[in-house]
């Protein structure tokens, strides 16, 4: 089990084994709620840094982030774009919360941050994909006789998602293929339903002990392969690793651009 240190409280050492908390506690975090309307707007990182120091000697900072979904009825469809693309741009590993399946119109939304691989392919670092890691995180699955739940499954499902096929048009065809040059690596998870008393009680405090058995399980798994040492990577930008002071620097100019222009070009990123 690996231990964090919080910068808030460097003597702190948090054991993600014990991740989740007792049993009947509600859930403290990032502001959530359940229902039809949006609760998180924008981009917001957690205000606090963890820290990890691998057995190899190197050190890392670990930030969090959270944003407002893709299919956001409140948000025009160019600022869903940019919140998006922002989000690809300044994390390493980037995961998108999706219901039942992957539809066509998720792909074509990650379309957008495939042509920033098709302009990068011309660039001085041909061997680096612009994007590091994706995930799909599939909830409510109920095909698990098909596809297990988990990454295994997980894995299997996406393999045939993006598989091109003959009698795919060209566009089908285009949106996977420049997803797999996009990303250094394209995982997913699936998940089963949480339960009624998750899903459809508008009171629900997040407290673990009213989830299905099933959702715990599964939860248990995910969440900690997420931060396990060796899935932890270094933000790179063009190839490069980047520290904390050179990560300010980037996306203070990211954001620079992306308010400053209504559309953004692959060309004005790089």
């Amino acid at each position: 089990n690996s231990q964090f240190k919080s910068v808030k409280n460097p003597t702190n050492l948090i054991n993600h084994g014990n991740w989740m908390g007792p049993a009947e506690a509600p859930l403290r975090g990032f502001s959530w709620r359940s229902g039809t309307q949006r609760d998180t707007t924008g981009i917001i990182f957690w205000s606090d840094v963890f820290l990890y120091d691998k057995p190899n000697g190197e050190k890392f900072a670990i930030l969090i982030a959270d944003s407002q979904g893709l299919f956001d009825t409140e948000t025009s469809n160019a600022d869903n774009t940019k919140i998006f693309s922002l989000v690809t741009l300044m994390t390493s590993i980037t995961l998108l919360n999706l219901q039942g399946v992957i539809q066509e119109d998720h792909l074509q939304y990650l379309q957008f941050a495939t042509e920033f691989a098709r302009f990068s392919a011309n660039t001085a670092h041909q061997n680096e994909k612009p994007f590091q890691n994706f995930i799909f995180l599939i909830r409510d699955w109920h095909n698990p006789d098909e596809y297990d739940f988990g990454f295994n499954g997980g894995q299997q499902y996406l393999d045939e998602v993006l598989k091109i096929k003959t009698e795919h048009p060209a566009d089908i065809k285009s949106v996977r293929e420049y997803l797999k040059l996009s990303f250094n690596d394209l995982a997913c998870a699936l998940l089963p339903y949480p339960g009624k008393a998750v899903a459809s009680n508008s009171t629900y405090d997040g407290r673990w002990s009213s989830m299905d058995e099933d959702f715990m399980h599964e939860l248990k798994d995910l969440i900690p392969n997420l931060f396990v040492s060796e899935n932890l990577m270094v933000k790179k930008i063009n190839g490069f690793e980047i520290t904390g002071a050179t990560a300010n620097d980037y996306f203070q100019q990211y954001l620079k651009l992306f308010q400053s222009s209504s559309v953004i070009q692959p060309q004005s990123i790089y």
